[in-house]
């Protein structure tokens, strides 16, 4: 049975601390296909993640009209 390389396998060498080059000899196969390869699986880590920021519910102060007198407006001279 063949040990085919996959990004999964890259990803988690590179985490390790190894490079492109460094991988493409261990595996031996060309620096690009490694350079791909940790592509499709960071891309495959991001849209998985659910690590994502929420976004803001609290409208800003301008927009709802509180504390306008405390801002301070340059003067155009």
């Amino acid at each position: 049975m063949t040990n085919f390389v996959t990004p999964e396998k890259v990803l988690k060498n590179f985490k390790a601390g190894m490079n492109t080059q460094e991988m493409a000899v261990v595996f031996n196969i060309p620096e690009y296909t490694v350079y791909w390869l940790l592509n499709n699986a960071r891309e495959q880590e991001r849209e998985n993640s659910n690590n994502s920021a929420l976004a803001a519910k609290r409208k800003q102060a301008v927009e709802i009209g509180e504390g306008r007198e405390s801002l301070s407006l340059p003067e155009i001279h």
